[in-house]
């Protein structure tokens, strides 16, 4: 993964509303400090954003941003990405490795989704924040390696909740509660909708070479009337669609063409619904919007658990669908680069194939993992 810096930037905050505004005050102080900074809010309120704008606003900005995705990482491997191992440390460590606190040195490290820790590598990484050392693993130097980084984590769960719960260690949530920062979700600041569609539009167009006018006045209003409970993740993958969806040069962003990619968004985000409708198009539908999704990062591997409560249609369609998906996915230079760092169980993991007892879950489950199992593996033979 290249690790970010000041001179690959080309994002900021987006929005004049009043939530907006004092986020980025809030991040102009955090920039300024040089204390941990604890970034709270839903999935896709750009918690990574703030974290990237507070690092290159910071003193630290020419120096690398480490982006540390907590649930995308094995338990079984999570200590030896974070630390780095020594040549020989367990089996199949073939040469040192250097963790990614080391590659951060001098910079900044991102821990998104930190509640997802166990209590063991929390412990490991309480002491991190105290003392500003690593130990790799399998090193027999009495000496621990020492850091200059900043940390920065999000969560879009109730730390302090989970603190009562006994799930998350209380010592580690004030080290790491120095600043707190609120990422509002999309609801509580809809007046910058039309900032950030024009912005999404002009970036999308950009990239696919295309002459595109709007969003029209029609579009931005059906737009300020959805929910977004992805937030601005989901307006953005809205947004992409729509794009996607334009042929002709010059055409305009209006209501039908939002209107088109807003239904094929309702497709994902309802995939876990009893008795959704699907037509004869959907398993290409699915097929298509994982295999988009994938392609560009917008959604976790393991996202698609969650949206499996059915049987029947619904099951088939997911399975058909994401199947499909996943094939194409395998077959970009992206999907071959995954394939080749990681075994089969690894790479289910990371889609978070893990079957639950009874229930219509289980059984999906199980069956979709039965055919990526046969597609990894016959893929891996093919590399």
């Amino acid at each position: 993964m290249p690790y970010e810096t000041q001179n690959t930037r080309d994002s900021v905050l987006v929005g004049s509303s009043q939530g907006v505004r004092k986020t980025i005050e809030e991040i102009e102080k955090a920039a300024a400090g040089c204390g941990t900074v604890l970034i709270v809010g839903e999935t896709g309120t750009g918690k990574e954003l703030i974290a990237r704008e507070i690092h290159h606003k910071s003193a630290r900005g020419s120096a690398p941003f480490v982006p540390i995705f907590c649930s995308a990482l094995p338990e079984t491997l999570l200590e030896s990405e974070l630390f780095g191992h020594e040549k020989g440390a367990f089996t199949g460590a073939v040469s040192q490795r250097i963790g990614r606190f080391e590659q951060a040195n001098n910079g900044t490290v991102f821990l998104d989704e930190i509640h997802t820790l166990s209590f063991a590598t929390q412990a490991k990484l309480l002491r991190v924040l105290q003392e500003r050392v690593v130990e790799r693993v399998g090193s027999s130097n009495p000496q621990p390696i020492s850091l200059n980084i900043r940390i920065l984590a999000a969560t879009n769960q109730n730390l302090q909740e989970a603190v009562r719960s006994r799930q998350f260690r209380e010592d580690l949530f004030y080290r790491l509660a120095v600043c707190i920062i609120e990422a509002p979700p999309l609801r509580k600041h809809t007046e910058d909708i039309p900032e950030l569609a024009g912005r999404f539009v002009k970036q999308f167009a950009d990239r696919d070479g295309k002459q595109i006018n709007g969003p029209t006045e029609g579009a931005i209003a059906l737009l300020c009337r959805q929910a977004w409970p992805g937030n601005v993740r989901q307006l953005q993958n809205v947004i992409d669609r729509a794009v996607s969806d334009v042929v002709s040069s010059g055409t305009s962003i209006d209501e039908e063409i939002i209107l088109r990619a807003l239904q094929k968004e309702s497709v994902f985000a309802n995939l876990g619904e009893t008795g959704v409708d699907f037509s004869s198009e959907s398993v290409e539908v699915i097929a298509g919007l994982v295999f988009d999704d994938l392609s560009n990062q917008r959604i976790p591997l393991e996202g698609i658990k969650n949206r499996s409560q059915a049987l029947g249609t619904v099951a088939k369609c997911l399975i058909d669908g994401f199947e499909i998906g996943f094939r194409q996915f395998l077959e970009t230079d992206r999907g071959q680069k995954l394939l080749r760092n990681l075994n089969s169980s690894d790479v289910l993991s990371r889609v978070g194939l893990s079957s639950r007892r009874g229930g219509s879950n289980a059984l999906f489950i199980c069956q979709l993992r039965e055919r990526l199992t046969a597609i990894i593996q016959s893929s891996k033979s093919a590399i």
